[in-house]
């Protein structure tokens, strides 16, 4: 009995080490190192904060105190990674929140995958002539496709998220960290 127990028990063992090889298990580990964030914007305590580089959003928040009573956390998302000597601009209710912001230089359009020099001026008049459109509006122009919409969605959201522009951005820098 005791040797069909002990047959088990490395029988198991060998089966738990294969299921950590093949699924790569790794245990988390967190990191001791700090960084720092200026969160300025509808927070109470707004300033430079040391945290750890592990922190989200949501952490950063608590340390400034919380969110002021105009904060639009519906504009806020709270599970993004921070990023050491980053600007967090917590968005206020009073802000506008529809800018039309698709005014990017001939260099910007081209930096979008697909999107080369005649599809930039194409996009470019296109925008200049319809001053109200949506972005899928871009597929009536001939010459762009489905595809190139997509990209160029994907571009603005990221810049929405993460960029330059004040309709909803948390941050005042334009910094790509979207993993795809």
């Amino acid at each position: 009995m005791k040797n069909f127990l002990l047959y088990v028990l490395i029988i198991l063992l060998f089966i738990s080490g294969l299921i950590f090889e093949v699924y790569k298990i790794k245990p988390v580990v967190h990191s001791n190192r700090n960084i720092k964030v200026y969160i300025v914007g509808a927070v109470k305590n707004p300033g430079v904060y040391e945290i750890n580089e592990d922190s989200r959003v949501e952490d950063i928040i608590i340390e400034a105190g919380g969110l002021s009573e105009v904060a639009d956390s519906d504009r806020i998302n709270l599970a993004a990674r921070l990023m050491d000597g980053e600007k967090l601009n917590i968005p206020s209710l009073k802000e506008e929140t529809e800018v039309n912001d698709y005014n990017l230089t001939k260099k910007e359009w081209k930096s979008i995958k697909g999107i080369g020099e005649k599809k930039a001026e194409l996009i470019m008049n296109y925008i200049k002539a319809n001053e109200s459109f949506e972005l899928n509006d871009l597929e009536k122009i001939k010459g762009i496709s489905k595809s190139n919409v997509e990209e160029i969605t994907k571009y603005f959201n990221r810049r929405w998220i993460y960029g330059k522009m004040n309709f909803g951005g948390i941050y005042e820098k334009y910094d790509i960290r979207i993993a795809e």
